[in-house]
């Protein structure tokens, strides 16, 4: 494999092999190491970014805003203020142009739209509308998320499994999830009940 490396003197960004040489000369403004066979990198004159491969072709030449590494297949990209993902040919396979986002996990990612949060699949379709205010990918089946100041646990039929009474809360866990009611920590199991209680 090849090791994302910044020089010292002028601060630009290249890949070095296991024996320590130069593999893709050091000559971008920003980059982020090999992911799915592909590197997101920061052209120094436009400011723009793209992908290279292991022989630092630039397989998507620097054309987007800003970009976020390959995960399941797939890359959030921005323009304009606007996301989207994009295939590893550079095909746009969402257009919603979402204000905020995560990574693919699963087949599923937690897009922001039109002020709240929701998940879509691989081919953009909702599978949890964007009507929360806080919302995380699905851990052990479930997924947390919040509407107006407090935070519970819904399954993917958006049942709450767990219902919105914390103030704070991990994602699930080996079972077990923390909560926090006012100051106080505890754990719960994946039925919402509360197998450490809150007093911590």
């Amino acid at each position: 494999g090849l090791a994302l490396v910044r020089s010292r003197d002028n601060e630009i960004y290249g890949f070095i092999n296991q024996g320590g040489d130069w593999a893709i000369q050091a000559k971008y403004g920003f980059a982020r190491g090999f992911n799915e066979q592909r590197a997101v990198i920061k052209d120094l004159r436009s400011g723009k970014y793209g992908y290279i491969n292991y022989d630092g072709e630039e397989v998507l030449p620097p054309m987007f805003d800003y970009a976020r590494t390959y995960n399941e297949g797939l890359a959030a990209i921005s323009m304009n203020e606007k996301w989207n993902f994009i295939n590893k040919q550079g095909k746009l396979v969402t257009e919603m142009g979402y204000s905020d986002c995560c990574d693919f996990k699963n087949g599923k990612v937690v897009v922001k739209y039109q002020g709240k949060w929701g998940i879509i699949d691989t081919e953009g379709n909702w599978i949890i509308r964007n009507k929360y205010d806080e919302l995380e990918n699905f851990e052990e089946g479930l997924a947390k998320a919040r509407l107006g100041r407090r935070i519970g646990f819904i399954n993917e039929r958006e049942d709450w499994v767990v219902a919105p009474e914390y103030n704070s809360a991990e994602s699930f866990s080996n079972g077990l999830a923390a909560v926090r009611v006012n100051s106080k920590w505890g754990f719960i199991n994946n039925r919402g009940e509360k197998v450490i209680p809150i007093i911590f």
